[in-house]
């Protein structure tokens, strides 16, 4: 019993409000409980509860001991102290999920390694790393049934999770069941497009072409892009038309460098149909349409009007030695823009710019362009060359483009091979290598079928 002032009872009751779990009381101290307080007043009772509180912090120590030597046997990393760790706390999954990696990558007792994911499965079932643990270990043990239920109990634990999909989607894979395999892989794609690839190179291993479009492709023409590329490096063009096909039904506008790419790769392969029919598709679902050639003309961008795109079937240019292309603006003549070629020096064969015009085998066509020049020395001159762009057979070849200091109308007439299909327009420099300077303009290039 002790006395206290006014002024500390008034201390002591706003201390209690904020802390109700203990009162000092008038008659002693106790320790308060709510609906129940337990009198302290006699040095027994004080005395056993400074007893359970021992008592109770021993057995906390003894948990922290346990929970320490347990962290520590783990961060040693061999059988011996994982072993160790497990039994002062086999109550952890965590140890048990460690032992059973240990021992599945050390391959010498497969079984013991299938204890010990189950035991962390049964401790923690919400972990899907420890169920696809247990799905390769049973995989490699030769029980299919087996790790067939434990990938499906790490789809239930985590079903969105990128890394858990793709690892389901190997083990259907290898189980032959393609559909199931390439939906996982869909669905991995979609969240994590940069994956598309490498899911690609897995499944195009045991799977047809037709399932993976259907099956495994999201609806984005990036992924369409990434298998094209892929087939392209196999050289199965026969597939990557297939894949083109079914990318343009999907009627969305495609990136133009990849689909250049493709086309580019066609023209390669004499492939033309399908790479002028590819052109078509870019040009109509890229807002292109201004690079497509007619029956009237073949020629795309004959007045070099649009900007040239160094691709496909417009204008293709190459820098070349001692030779300038430039676009200008024409005032005398009826075509608003002309190509500009300035020759400043020896070693030019070419000028550097190129047209692939696909044609028809054995059909009768008619050329046109406008020429004019300033002072161009050298012998010779430049030239309009017409060619099989595959075997290089000329069909036309024009005179030396040179003393026209007012445009001229450069015609011809000739008659494509049974075997062309595509042509090569260019500039040449005739004789091959000869010095040559002077400025060369070109514009309002024609050909049709005659």
């Amino acid at each position: 019993m002790w006395t206290q002032s006014r002024d500390e009872r008034i201390l002591r009751y706003a201390t209690l409000q904020m802390n109700p779990a203990t009162r000092f009381l008038d008659d002693g101290f106790h320790w308060y409980v709510p609906n129940m307080t337990i009198a302290l007043d006699t040095g027994a009772k004080r005395l056993g509860l400074f007893a359970a509180a021992v008592v109770l912090s021993g057995i906390y120590l003894t948990f922290c001991t346990r929970v320490f030597l347990a962290q520590y046997d783990c961060t040693r990393h061999d059988l011996q102290h994982l072993q160790a760790a497990i039994r002062l706390m086999p109550w952890d999954a965590d140890y048990h999920l460690q032992l059973a990696r240990y021992l599945f990558q050390d391959g010498k007792n497969m079984r013991a390694s299938e204890v010990e994911y189950e035991a962390a499965a049964r401790l923690d079932p919400n972990r899907a790393r420890t169920w696809l643990g247990l799905g390769e270990v049973r995989q490699v043990l030769g029980d299919a049934q087996g790790a067939r239920d434990a990938f499906e109990q790490a789809l239930d634990a985590d079903p969105t999770t990128p890394k858990v999909m793709w690892r389901v989607g190997e083990f259907f894979l290898t189980q032959g069941e393609t559909e199931r395999a390439s939906n996982e892989f869909k669905s991995v794609v979609t969240s994590e497009p940069g994956s598309t690839p490498a899911m690609l190179r897995l499944v195009s291993r045991t799977t047809d072409t037709g399932t993976i479009i259907h099956d495994a492709l999201p609806a984005e023409p990036g992924a369409y892009f990434d298998f094209i590329d892929l087939l392209i490096e196999k050289r199965d063009t026969a597939s990557a038309v297939k894949v083109w096909d079914a990318l343009a039904e999907l009627g969305k506008p495609l990136e133009a460098r990849r689909a250049y790419e493709y086309i580019n790769y066609l023209i390669a392969q004499r492939e033309v149909g399908e790479a002028r029919s590819a052109w078509h598709t870019l040009a109509l679902l890229s807002g292109l349409s201004s690079y497509l050639s007619s029956e009237h003309n073949r020629i795309v961008n004959p007045g070099f009007e649009l900007e040239i795109l160094n691709n496909g079937f417009d204008w293709r240019y190459q820098n070349e030695r001692d030779v300038t292309l430039t676009l200008e603006r024409m005032r005398d003549h009826s075509a608003q823009n002309a190509l500009a070629v300035s020759f400043e020096g020896p070693g030019v064969s070419d000028a550097g710019i190129l047209q692939l015009i696909p044609v028809q085998s054995g059909t009768e066509y008619e050329f046109s362009a406008s020429y004019k020049n300033g002072v161009i020395d050298g012998a010779g001159g430049p030239r309009f060359d017409i060619s099989d762009a595959y075997t290089g057979t000329t069909y036309f070849q024009s005179g030396d483009l040179r003393d026209a200091s007012d445009w001229r109308r450069c015609t011809a007439q000739f008659t494509t091979g049974r075997e062309t299909q595509l042509l090569a327009l260019r500039i040449a420099r005739v004789p091959a290598g000869s010095p040559i300077r002077g400025k060369l303009w070109v514009a309002d290039f024609h050909l049709a079928q005659k």
